[in-house]
């Protein structure tokens, strides 16, 4: 795509910001590049700035608490015989990041057989190892880790940066982040097998977004943000389904338990227990069917119970589905909807439930749990235990299909309403003897709160 014309004069410019290349170009220019890093990689991040859209550095100034955003970034380190050294981080902005860059090369298969020809490959530049070789992944390594000890020597006043960037200069760039700021470990982000951006991927315009916000708003880019944003407008709508549907003289706990079956419903088609988007396809297919709609509905919720297989619209290609053992779509009591609620209903199944925070289910629950102790007699005691029992052992059932971590955390987030003495456990970003040690602590909690001995939370 060709620039766009020069701005008419006079008229007003962002400062060092400027005409971006377009993306073939830029990755044709850096392609292969295998000289000095010293040499490469300003010329490189002031050209990745115009390509990306943002400004690129200011120049340095003699006033060090000036410098929020410049290559070359002076840092002092305290030796222990208290003599001050000093070193200098490559392209520092203030309240976005600390990037160390190093230079690798790409491996030649050719073999020279003249000796001119040995000298003059000899004699070539190595960089920092040939990309793909253990001397390579340890250069990155020692990048990253010299990233890491001068984000701990920046002034307190400025707070440490919630991510960290390791560049291989005209191959990859690497993501890390710390987004609590407080001094732990940076982690591969988003996930260690996608924290590497490899030059080509630069074609991508979304990759791009990711880096300007790296430059611009790192802290949107925290998951915790963005799973609470998820969060909130999944209750919303949740919310006034609920209420709807008690205008509609539904009783409370029955639309409690209802959308507590489509919650795990919904979560289970975005982990893959039962097909992805199955669910969502499922409640897509019944707009014009609302009188239909409950039997069939309640024909899943039967089959999911009992395993075995489906003939709705998203579970046909599926031979049989899992049973849930649990308990909780034995009761697979199901409401009529009008057509504005099943697109509310549509509209949270089109969310992506791995981005939504566990305590909704807990909300719900605690909700169901509510309306039963309105009443005082037997009859509603005896509901609000065997809820939790369902719940609990329908969190059993996801455990045996996939125990992993986030199952516990939405075990004790469900459960928090059961037991006052429930923590709800984070786990994500922690190393794995705490992630162990907090796993059985929580699946502990779990039993406990409950009196259930003997879940399953290896």
């Amino acid at each position: 795509m060709p620039n766009a014309p020069d701005s008419a004069p006079g008229s007003a410019q962002p400062p060092h910001l400027h005409d971006a290349p377009s993306a073939e170009s830029f990755i044709a220019r850096w392609q292969g590049a295998d000289g000095g890093e010293r040499a490469n990689y300003g010329l490189f991040l002031t050209e990745l700035c115009d390509l990306i859209g943002v400004p690129q550095p200011n120049p340095s100034q003699a006033d060090n608490a000036q410098n929020d955003y410049v290559f070359e970034r002076r840092v002092e380190f305290m030796d222990g015989d208290g003599v001050v050294r000093h070193g200098f981080i490559d392209l520092y902005k203030r309240g976005s990041f600390v990037c160390e860059t190093k230079q690798g090369v790409e491996k030649r298969d050719e073999e020279f057989l003249s000796e001119q020809m040995k000298a003059h490959r000899a004699a070539r530049r190595t960089g920092h190892g040939v990309r793909g070789s253990s001397g390579w992944s340890e250069s990155l390594l020692k990048a990253r880790n010299q990233a890491e000890q001068y984000c701990h020597r920046l002034p307190a006043s400025e707070g440490r940066p919630p991510l960290l960037l390791v560049i291989d200069v005209g191959y990859c760039i690497e993501v890390y982040s710390e987004f609590s700021r407080t001094g732990g470990t940076y982690v591969p982000f988003p996930e260690p097998r996608t924290h590497r951006i490899l030059l080509a991927q630069l074609a991508d315009p979304a990759v791009r977004q990711r880096l300007r916000k790296v430059w611009q708003e790192p802290m949107s880019l925290d998951p915790s943000q963005h799973s609470a944003r998820v969060t909130c407008e999944i209750a919303d709508k949740l919310g006034r389904l609920a209420k709807k549907l008690e205008e509609a003289k539904h009783p409370p706990q029955a639309v409690a338990e209802f959308l507590m079956r489509c919650l795990f419903t919904m979560f289970a088609e975005d982990v893959n227990l039962i097909p992805l988007r199955s669910f969502q396809t499922f409640l897509e297919s019944q707009r014009g069917n609302l009188v239909a709609f409950p039997n069939a509905l309640q024909m899943l919720w039967r089959i999911m119970d009992t395993g075995g297989y489906f003939p709705g619209q998203g579970f046909m290609s599926v031979p049989s589905l899992k049973r849930f053992n649990g308990g909780l779509f034995r009761n697979a009591t199901t409401l009529p909807l009008n057509e504005d609620q099943l697109e509310l209903l549509i509209e949270a199944a089109a969310s992506d439930w791995r981005d939504v925070e566990p305590a909704i289910f807990g909300t719900l629950l605690e909700r169901a749990l509510d309306s039963f102790k309105e009443t005082d007699n037997v009859l509603g005691q005896s509901r609000i235990i065997l809820m939790r029992s369902l719940v609990f052992k329908e969190v059993e059932a996801f455990l045996s299909i996939r125990p992993d971590d986030d199952k516990i955390i939405l075990a004790a987030s469900l459960l928090r309403v059961a037991s006052p003495q429930i923590s709800f456990v984070h786990l994500r970003g922690q190393d794995k003897s705490a992630k162990a040690s907090s796993k059985e602590r929580a699946g502990k909690e779990c039993a406990a709160a409950t009196g259930l001995a003997g879940a399953d939370t290896a």
